[in-house]
């Protein structure tokens, strides 16, 4: 096929077209936004490598999600080659010990926890879906089997009883100190 500079300002003009797309695309197979980053990138230079494999009238999208899904495969099978890593509830717990054994684990800090501990098992799962596991709504509404619409309101209620929580349980020590 034709790589002519026409063509390439044409394929360029494409390629722009379908970023936002293709990152969304991206993010549902990654639920990081720094590892969709660099496949977004990989993405962009197969098929820039590619554009002349490109037939025009084919769907662009499409061809583009496909070359993504193999480089998401293959980010994958790189991050599973990697002998060291820690898990993040490792590396939060290593945190969390390591600051009550210095004695300086803020006061704050530990009336979250004193607040999660008041949520039913359910709601700490679902936090732990999106903030440890950092999936977004949607996947998180996948795995359970509600509607992201659901899981956004589940989400917004549980932040709203934590911070009510921690507002009740910060104000009680000033009012007992009297």
């Amino acid at each position: 096929m034709d790589v002519s500079p026409d063509r390439d300002v044409w394929f360029v003009q494409r390629l722009a077209d379908a970023q936002r797309g293709l990152y969304a695309y991206i993010l549902q197979l990654l639920p990081s936004r720094t590892d969709a980053d660099d496949v977004l990138q990989a993405t962009n230079l197969v098929m820039w490598s590619k554009r002349a494999e490109f037939a025009e009238g084919s769907d662009f999208a499409a061809w583009a999600a496909r070359i993504a899904y193999y480089e998401v495969l293959t980010f994958r099978k790189r991050k599973g080659r990697e002998r060291l890593r820690f898990d993040d509830a490792l590396v939060a717990q290593l945190a969390e010990e390591a600051a009550a054994e210095s004695g300086q684990l803020d006061p704050l800090l530990q009336t979250l926890r004193l607040c999660m501990e008041k949520l039913t098992q359910p709601d700490r799962e679902l936090l732990e879906m999106q903030y440890a596991d950092d999936l977004r709504p949607r996947q998180i509404a996948e795995r359970v089997g509600r509607s992201p619409g659901a899981i956004a309101v589940a989400m917004h209620r549980i932040r709203m009883a934590l911070l009510r929580c921690i507002d009740e349980n910060t104000q009680s020590p000033r009012e007992d100190a009297r």
